[in-house]
């Protein structure tokens, strides 16, 4: 079954709940003066409600990508600074052989889908970080993979599955894809592939 999605519903709803929980974030401080602990775990599930259903818009908003041709090692820097910070000398070595590569991208909804992706990561502890970041240039796509201690990769949740949902197809819009493996040794790999743009 064929399902059409006008952007201009899409809008109209997105403006229709922003000032929805503009009310029940109003709620929320009226209740704090009374009792603190309650308005916090109501601001928890209204934050939790609010952030799945703009999961929820951007999964099946229709807004084709405004791409720009950039070089491939900035969407990597930024790619790093998201997923993989203190990880900027591996750049030195990815510069050299694809200094010259360049795709077409739309930042804003890659720095999104790299926001989202960064979300299924837990906080570095004893220093583990992302063990080793590489990017290979195949046919007409760049792949980027980073390897990450299983540790690293936050507990699978309901939300978290449609984060990352959201980043696959916000990738999948610029001809791209989204993949993961576990290896081997037990680490967990990731896959981000975007299509050059000569």
């Amino acid at each position: 079954m064929l399902v059409v999605v006008r952007p201009a519903v899409v809008e109209t709803a997105d403006h229709v709940l922003g000032n929805l929980f503009q009310r029940l974030y109003h709620g929320v401080e009226r209740v704090r003066r009374l009792d603190a602990t309650l308005a916090q775990e109501f601001s928890a599930s209204v934050s939790g409600i609010e952030e799945n259903l703009q999961l929820l818009l951007d999964y099946i908003a229709p807004f084709p990508p405004a791409t720009t041709r950039v070089p491939v090692v900035e969407v990597i820097e930024s790619m790093i600074k998201n997923l993989a910070p203190g990880s900027e000398g591996a750049l030195v070595v990815l510069r050299a052989t694809l200094d010259e590569v360049h795709v077409g991208v739309d930042p804003g909804r890659v720095s999104r889908a790299f926001s989202l992706l960064s979300q299924q990561l837990q906080l570095e502890q004893d220093g583990e970080g992302c063990t080793r970041i590489s990017a290979v240039r195949a046919d007409r796509t760049v792949v980027v993979t980073l390897r990450f201690p299983a540790a690293r990769v936050a507990t699978r949740t309901s939300t978290g599955e449609l984060r990352w949902a959201v980043a696959e197809k916000l990738l999948e819009l610029h001809g791209g894809a989204l993949g993961k493996i576990q290896t081997e040794t037990g680490e967990i790999e990731w896959q981000i592939s975007l299509p050059i743009n000569a």
